[in-house]
């Protein structure tokens, strides 16, 4: 299990003011999407962080690179469903770098069927 604020939210932020609008707006608990980006010319592990809901796709920023090779690893090991992304702490008022912290698990068969 990994947690860690989502990378590069004040870049998303300042290209896309509606970013903000969706974080603030997640709930603990929320799950997110991970999209491999491996033409990422700054990281070839590097993971997108979505958030779908009614209104369509919003991409929020990244794993942080430190994470990137084993979530990597976890996208191309099991199921892509079974690799869990979910927000643990939302922080609206603070600083951009620091506003939603999420966790990344591979569920277990187990979890699944309890």
């Amino acid at each position: 299990m990994k947690e860690f604020y989502i990378a590069g939210v004040q870049f998303r932020i300042k290209e896309n003011l509606e970013v903000l609008n969706v974080i603030k707006g997640l709930e603990v608990g929320t799950k997110l999407s991970l999209v491999p980006e491996p033409t990422n010319r700054f990281d070839p592990n590097a993971v997108r962080i979505i958030h779908e809901d009614e209104n369509g796709s919003h991409f929020l920023g990244y794993v942080p690179a430190k994470f990137s090779p084993d979530v990597t690893a976890d996208l191309e090991i099991y199921a892509i469903t079974d690799v869990i992304c979910e927000v643990v702490e939302v922080n609206p008022g603070g600083k951009t770098y620091e506003m939603c912290k999420v966790r990344i698990f591979v569920e277990s068969e187990e979890s699944k069927n309890a």
